[in-house]
C-alpha cells in the first residue's frame, strides 16, 4: 500500500508545542511507512519475477514507485522542517 503523507501540516508561527510534537510523530511514522513500502516492493519483485526481461521491467516499475514515495516524503519533510524552524524562532 502506497504510504500516505500526514494530512495536516502545523503552522510553525501559531502551532502549540503539542501540535508540533504530534506532527513530528506523524512524520516519523510516515518515514517508517515509506521505508516499509520499499521493502515490500523489493519482496514483491522477487516473488513475481520469473524471467530476466520480466525481472528488469518489474524492477524498473518498482523503482519508479519507490522513488515517487521518497520524493513525496522529502518534499513534505522540507515543508515540515521549515515550520519547525518558524516554531523555534518564536522561542
Amino acid at each position: 500500500i502506497y504510504p500516505k503523507a500526514p494530512a495536516a501540516m502545523p503552522n510553525g508561527k501559531t502551532a502549540s508545542e503539542a501540535e508540533m510534537l504530534e506532527a513530528m510523530k506523524a512524520f516519523k511514522t510516515y518515514n517508517e511507512e515509506v521505508t516499509a513500502f520499499g521493502v515490500c516492493l523489493e519482496q514483491e519483485t522477487k516473488a513475481k519475477a520469473s524471467g530476466t526481461a520480466q525481472l528488469m521491467q518489474l524492477k524498473t516499475l518498482q523503482m519508479k514507485k519507490h522513488n515517487a514515495a521518497v520524493d513525496e516524503l522529502q518534499t513534505k519533510a522540507r515543508v515540515f522542517n521549515e515550520q519547525v524552524r518558524l516554531f523555534k524562532a518564536r522561542s
